[in-house]
C-alpha cells in the first residue's frame, strides 16, 4: 500500500512568529497539493539554529527565553493544524525545562531539543527529547540542551510503525537500531545539519546506510540557509533516494516542500529478500 508524507524543508529566521506563519502556510500548500497522510519539519522547526550556536551564559540565556512548553500556544497552533488537514504532525521545538536538571551543573537556562509528534486528531501521541547532543566539530549543544534519558520507541501508525531520531543521531547506527528491533518500517529525523567540510556527503551517505542496514524508508527532513544545508533527503528500503529537495530553490528563504512515497509492500519485500536484520547473530557482538 502506498501513502504520501510531505516534508517542509524551511528556512528560519530570527522571527519566530513569522517561522511559523511559513510553517503553516506551507503545510497548508503542502496538504492541498499533495494530501497527505504525515508532514515532517525540521528540528526546532521554527527557531533559527544560529540562535543555538554560542556556549556561554548569554546563548543559554537567548535559547531559554525562546523555548516552549507543551501547552504554548505554537503547540496549539500545530494542533489546530493537524486536525483541519487530517494530518499526521512530526516537528522539532525547543521545549522549556520544568526541572531540575536544567540546572544541573551550573548550566542554568538549558532546555531540552524536543521531537513532537501528533496525529490526525491532533493529541500528542510521543515525544522525543534528542539523546545525543552534537558536540562535534567545535560546536557544544551539551552547553545549551539537556540530553535526554530514552530513545524513542516507535509508534503505529496507519501508515506503518515509526520511529524517530534528530540529526547529529544520524551517526549513531544503535539509536535507528534500536528502533528497528523494536518494529519501526519507516524512520523520520528531523534535523538542521551544519555546513562544513564533507558534511553534505556525510548527510546523504548516512541517511541512505541507516536506510539498507535496517532496510526501512528513512526521511531526514533538514533546515536550509545560514548554517544549515538543507538538502533534505529520503530513501527506501534499498537506500535508493527517492525525494530529495530542489539544491537550487531555496535562495528566496520561502521554503520548500518535498513529497515522498511510502509503499508498505516495498517494506515486505526488500525485507523477505535480503533478511540482513533477521540474520544477525547478536550472542557474538551483543
Amino acid at each position: 500500500m502506498k501513502h504520501t508524507f510531505a516534508m517542509i524543508q524551511t528556512q528560519p529566521g530570527r522571527d519566530a512568529k513569522k517561522n511559523t506563519e511559513q510553517i503553516l502556510r506551507l503545510a497548508g500548500e503542502a496538504a492541498s497539493l499533495y494530501h497527505p497522510g504525515l508532514i515532517l519539519l525540521p528540528e526546532t522547526c521554527a527557531w533559527e539554529y544560529s540562535a543555538a550556536t554560542g556556549t556561554d551564559a548569554k546563548s543559554r540565556a537567548a535559547v531559554s527565553e525562546l523555548a516552549v512548553s507543551l501547552e504554548d500556544p505554537f503547540i496549539r497552533r500545530m494542533q489546530k493544524l493537524a486536525v483541519e488537514y487530517g494530518v499526521w504532525l512530526v516537528f522539532g521545538i525547543l521545549e522549556k525545562a520544568a526541572d531540575e536538571a536544567a540546572y544541573k551543573d551550573g548550566q542554568d537556562g538549558r532546555c531540552y531539543n524536543t521531537v513532537v509528534i501528533l496525529d490526525d486528531r491532533g493529541s500528542i501521541v510521543s515525544t522525543y527529547r534528542k539523546t545525543h547532543l552534537y558536540d562535534a566539530f567545535e560546536s557544544r549543544e551539551s552547553d545549551l540542551f539537556i540530553p535526554g534519558e530514552r530513545l524513542f520507541d516507535p509508534v503505529d501508525t496507519p501508515f506503518g510503525r515509526i520511529g524517530v531520531f534528530v540529526c547529529y543521531e544520524l551517526r549513531f547506527p544503535e539509536v535507528a537500531r534500536w528502533q528497528r528491533a523494536r518494529g519501526a518500517d519507516i524512520l523520520l529525523v528531523p534535523s538542521a545539519w551544519v555546513r562544513g567540510e564533507m558534511k553534505s556527503e556525510h548527510f546523504k551517505t548516512l541517511v541512505t546506510a541507516r536506510a539498507v542496514e535496517n532496510t526501512a524508508y528513512v526521511l531526514a527532513c533538514n533546515k536550509s540557509g545560514g548554517l544549515t544545508i538543507g538538502e533534505s533527503i529520503a530513501a527506501d528500503p534499498m537506500g535508493k533516494v527517492t525525494a530529495a529537495a530542489d539544491l537550487h530553490n531555496d535562495a528566496d528563504g520561502s521554503g520548500q516542500i518535498i513529497p515522498v512515497v511510502i509503499d508498505t509492500d516495498r517494506i515486505a519485500d526488500v525485507r523477505k529478500r535480503l533478511p540482513s536484520f533477521e540474520e544477525r547473530r547478536p550472542e557474538l557482538y551483543g
